[in-house]
């Protein structure tokens, strides 16, 4: 009985260690067993290549993930990198959770990608996804506290920005604003409001792939493996210091 018992308060120890780290480990990413990122793979570990913009918090913490927060209303903090060309048509990818969208809520995260023609831009608002050149919105709940895995699939020359989170469909945000003069930067994780302060995002890892990998609810697309998540191992304006 003794022995029994010493088992079962072994056994309650571990599920509660179990647990416990589900409450503190990101969702780990479903990506496709055929993909290969070739352009880019960046787990966050450290910041190196990337040049910080902005007058916010852009920061390593914790270890493998990028923590982004932006200070009083109007400033904004972010990271842009050339990686040396896009092609016409990309794949990209981050794991990401933003922890506020601000003291009012109106807050948003950009994301930037200059191809050499085309510039595309994702901006994620609590109640909505937008194209910033296109002006496209879908609605849709992006809760603050909860990490999601966004992936764009970029079809440049055919004006085609298909969204998706988590592995579902959102819709085409459609073209991207012609840029010609630059081609290969990317610009992740821009934390902006012009009335709050105080937005702020933690993102794990960022991947871009040359070619067009719809996620797997598409199913003429290949069947998903599970990664090893990084940190444990003129344009349409706007008030910002974008490369706009």
């Amino acid at each position: 009985m003794k022995r029994l018992t010493g088992i079962l308060f072994v056994f309650l120890v571990l599920f509660s260690q179990f647990t416990f780290l589900l409450n503190i480990v990101p969702f780990i990413p479903l990506v496709h067993a055929d993909v290969t990122w070739d352009l880019l793979i960046q787990p966050w570990d450290n910041v190196t290549g990337w040049t910080k913009g902005g007058t916010g918090t852009s920061e390593i913490s914790p270890a493998g993930q990028l923590h982004h927060l932006s200070g009083l209303a109007g400033t904004e903090a972010y990271r842009y990198r050339d990686i040396g060309t896009l092609p016409d048509d990309y794949t990209a990818e981050f794991l990401m959770v933003v922890d506020s969208y601000g003291s009012d809520g109106t807050g948003y995260i950009g994301t930037q990608f200059y191809d050499g023609v085309h510039r595309y831009e994702l901006d994620i608002y609590s109640g909505k996804i937008k194209n910033l050149d296109s002006t496209t919105e879908i609605s849709v709940t992006n809760t603050a506290g909860v990490w999601y895995v966004w992936r764009l699939v970029i079809d440049s020359s055919s004006h085609i920005m298909n969204a998706y989170r988590n592995g579902t469909s959102l819709g085409d945000l459609g073209g991207g604003a012609n840029s010609a003069s630059v081609d290969g930067t990317i610009y992740v994780a821009d934390v902006y409001s012009p009335t709050a302060s105080g937005v702020e995002i933690h993102q794990d890892y960022l991947y871009v792939a040359t070619g067009l990998y719809a996620p797997a609810t598409d199913t003429t697309k290949p069947t998903y493996t599970l990664p090893s998540p990084s940190h444990n191992t003129t344009l349409a304006s706007r008030p910002c210091n974008f490369q706009c």
